[in-house]
């Protein structure tokens, strides 16, 4: 079911708000092809998460907790018009017993 994300977003865009943050347990293999074992049970959730972050047009951030280390990155996400956004820096995972929390400007 995703009704959960048609949700999220449908309130988003009812408040006019600046951005979405969705979480969930479950790494959905952003990081992986189309059709890998390990991303094939998620293809709807990352396609539903998709459409709607192109039609929002406003910052999206999708979490999940499930790789046991902190993770920062910026996927690829379509925009108005096709372009893509990337992230200007690698992925970089940090390991650290004392993170407990970051703050994203």
């Amino acid at each position: 079911m995703l009704t959960w994300i048609d949700r999220a977003f449908d309130t988003a865009v009812e408040t006019d708000a600046a951005g979405v943050f969705l979480a969930m347990q479950a790494n959905p293999g952003i990081d992986r092809p189309v059709g890998d074992p390990l991303r094939v049970g998620f293809e709807s959730v990352l396609e539903r998460l998709k459409q709607h972050a192109a039609l929002f047009g406003r910052p999206v951030v999708m979490a999940h907790g499930d790789t046991h280390e902190l993770i920062i990155d910026m996927t690829p996400v379509p925009r108005r018009g096709g372009i893509s956004r990337t992230s200007p820096t690698p992925t970089v995972p940090i390991k650290s017993p004392t993170i407990r929390a970051i703050a994203l400007k």
